[in-house]
């Protein structure tokens, strides 16, 4: 997944806060998930909980998270 949309996932996050107007909205641009599949709520939201993507160290499936 392309680094500007989760960037942008997370910034219109912060506007809006809800992961169905940013779903409904990557797909009125046209835009695909990493699987090439429409957004869904799940997904978005999937995207917001990624510990790689919050900052949070990953190492062996265990998270060592920033406080």
């Amino acid at each position: 997944m392309e680094i500007a949309v989760v960037k942008w996932i997370f910034e219109r996050f912060l506007e809006v806060r809800s992961v169905s107007v940013i779903a409904l909205e990557l797909n009125q641009k046209g835009l695909v998930s990493s699987t090439g599949a429409a957004w869904i709520r799940a997904a978005v939201g999937t995207v917001l909980r990624n510990e790689s993507y919050i900052g949070n160290l990953i190492f062996n499936k265990s998270s060592d998270r920033r406080r």
